[in-house]
């Protein structure tokens, strides 16, 4: 039995279906919807412990948010064989005197808008779980939550405050490895001792060095992802492609040009290298402040990515 959505009303709460729906015809989709998109999130023990609604107000939000998302996702998997009967007679599509299939353009709208609610959604709910991971037992343990501890930038919202990706925890979640990438490369001169207090953050001298740091990693992450060639840039922002339909990324006439990209990404890097001087400085400036960072004595080549560019300290 599916725990967010374990009868039918629950489903129409968030997607407009038929009155006479059998739960059972759609269970199977529940079970897949909940399994791929929600449990793979929030993580074994605090998805085994929703067998209920919650009653505290904020672990109450999130959760009314992935049934939401839940919901969605569980239409869209369903509407490829909604109107589709297997037999052993064959395979054969509906239709009466009233009623007729609907066409593909349609369908593809439907299923779109079901996609783009459901990612709503779960980026909402896992915005208000990243502001207090206290209420969410269980959470702060699983994959979903730790894989981004080691990283300076940890958080959805700490990544679109110095670029735009929409808080869209789905676009932060496909930059964790270019993130990854990132850090281990701009950071390289930063001893682990250092490393750890910059992300604690834990006074104020702490926090304006995080910040730098968040700056120059956001600037080269976005630079980096910008040549896979996996994200959509656009004049709004980013995102992934793997949020994408069939046949969506000719759709968005926004689309930056591959000139335009290409400025992107060199002015990016170069925003990038301005703050990992201006944290380097401010360091040299506070050495007792950061456990005895000791400054290079001569000037120091710094690679921050993959070009003939460097950043000299």
């Amino acid at each position: 039995m599916a725990n967010l959505i374990p009868d039918i009303d629950k489903l129409k709460k968030h997607v407009s279906i038929g009155f006479d729906f059998d739960y059972n015809v759609i269970l199977p989709y529940i079970n897949k919807a909940e399994r791929q998109h929600i449990k793979a999130l929030i993580g074994d023990t605090l998805y085994a412990a929703w067998t209920s609604e919650p009653s505290d107000a904020v672990e109450k939000s999130a959760y009314l948010l992935f049934q939401e998302a839940a919901s969605n996702f569980a239409v869209f998997n369903y509407i490829p064989v909604g109107n589709v009967h297997v037999s052993d007679s064959g395979i054969s599509v509906a239709a009466s005197e009233h009623t007729k299939p609907a066409e593909w353009w349609q369908i593809k709208d439907i299923k779109r808008n079901l996609v783009e609610a459901a990612n709503l959604a779960i980026d909402e709910a896992l915005k208000i779980m990243e502001s207090n991971p206290a209420k969410f037992t269980g959470w702060d343990a699983s994959e979903g939550y730790t894989v981004f501890k080691e990283l300076i930038v940890p958080k959805t919202q700490d990544f679109h405050r110095h670029f735009n990706i929409s808080n869209s925890r789905r676009t932060f979640l496909a930059l964790r490895a270019y993130q990854l990438e990132t850090q281990n490369r701009i950071f390289n001169w930063l001893d682990a001792t250092n490393l750890a207090q910059i992300k604690a953050g834990a006074d104020e001298k702490d926090k304006h060095a995080l910040d730098l740091a968040q700056a120059a990693q956001v600037n080269h992450t976005v630079a980096t992802a910008a040549e896979s060639g996996v994200f959509i840039f656009s004049a709004t922002g980013m995102f992934s492609k793997s949020v994408l339909l069939p046949g969506d990324h000719n759709t968005k006439a926004s689309q930056l040009t591959e000139q335009e990209l290409y400025r992107l990404i060199q002015s990016r890097r170069t925003a990038g290298d301005e703050y990992l001087k201006k944290l380097k400085l401010y360091m040299v400036d506070n050495t007792a402040d950061f456990n005895n960072y000791e400054a290079p004595t001569a000037s120091t080549d710094v690679f921050v990515h993959n070009t003939k560019s460097i950043v000299t300290f």
